[in-house]
């Protein structure tokens, strides 16, 4: 379940900083955790990640990750015969490592953009996503529309960066942007008008910090879009075979229903995706 706020002062700040260098450092961190022992006589599965990116991937205390994304692979790899090696990567330079060979799959609440698919493969949806902005509690920000002149904080290379854009109608502020999930939303306690990420980690990160007063606001039209894991363009179908099976008997024994609501229990609750369970105003990364 999610860690509370004690957890994620020390170890997932410290993490923040020692793999990805705050905003400057591109060199990853050296952190990785197998799937369970039950698949140990399959072949490795190499999964590049976000190192902090809640709940999706966070790491944990005593090495290795937890997750939604980490539960989902390494319920497949249990399914499917094979383990999972985690390595986690600076955002910026994380899909690179599909083309390097460095990693077979790209992991983390990633949105099944257009864009992206044209340079680079998605398994079927395993959950959905949408855009929120996060304000102080005593803003006078309502609405999506009402940041066109304000500052607003966002990770760079995002949906939400293009969201933005389309806001304000201009390019966003590069001196707005951020490396992660964390350094967005802690924009907004240090001074910025509003940030505009996924909801999942916004949620997580306005729950264990109640006392900042950090207030969400959802946008019902926003367009929800599909999440999935990412592997090589052409590169790799009998491995995207393999996953979207395990996906599918995931989805018809229950797994993945349990999995999604061990990690997001606080949702906010949008359209119904075609999953059993509600689609979420989940992730646009």
């Amino acid at each position: 379940m999610l860690k509370m706020k004690t957890w994620l002062l020390a170890p997932v700040v410290a993490f923040t900083l020692a793999a990805c260098g705050g905003d400057d450092n591109k060199t990853p961190a050296t952190a990785s955790s197998a799937a369970p022992a039950a698949a140990a006589s399959g072949n490795v599965l190499k999964v590049a990640v976000e190192p902090v990116y809640p709940p999706f991937v966070q790491p944990l205390p005593s090495g290795g990750f937890e997750g939604y994304d980490i539960d989902v692979l390494n319920a497949i790899a249990e399914k499917e015969g094979f383990t999972v090696s985690y390595t986690p990567y600076p955002w910026d330079i994380l899909f690179q490592q599909l083309d390097s060979g460095a990693a077979d799959v790209v992991a983390g609440g990633l949105s099944a953009t257009e864009k992206r698919k044209e340079t680079m493969d998605f398994t079927d949806s395993y959950d959905s996503i949408s855009l929120v902005l996060a304000v102080p509690k005593d803003s006078p920000i309502k609405t999506f529309t009402d940041v066109r002149d304000k500052t607003v904080s966002y990770q760079k290379g995002t949906k939400a960066a293009e969201e933005l854009a389309k806001l304000q109608n201009k390019a966003p502020n590069e001196k707005d942007a951020t490396d992660s999930a964390w350094l967005t939303i802690k924009a907004v306690m240090g001074g910025k008008d509003a940030a505009i990420g996924d909801s999942a980690p916004f949620e997580y990160y306005a729950n264990q910090y109640k006392d900042t007063n950090i207030r969400l606001i959802y946008n019902d039209n926003a367009q929800i879009e599909p999440i999935g894991f990412v592997v090589k363009k052409k590169g790799n179908t009998e491995l995207l075979a393999k996953l979207n099976k395990g996906l599918a008997a995931m989805k018809a024994d229950g797994t993945l229903d349990k999995i999604h609501h061990k990690w997001m229990p606080n949702e906010q609750q949008h359209k119904n995706d075609g999953h059993n369970h509600a689609a979420s105003a989940t992730h646009a990364h």
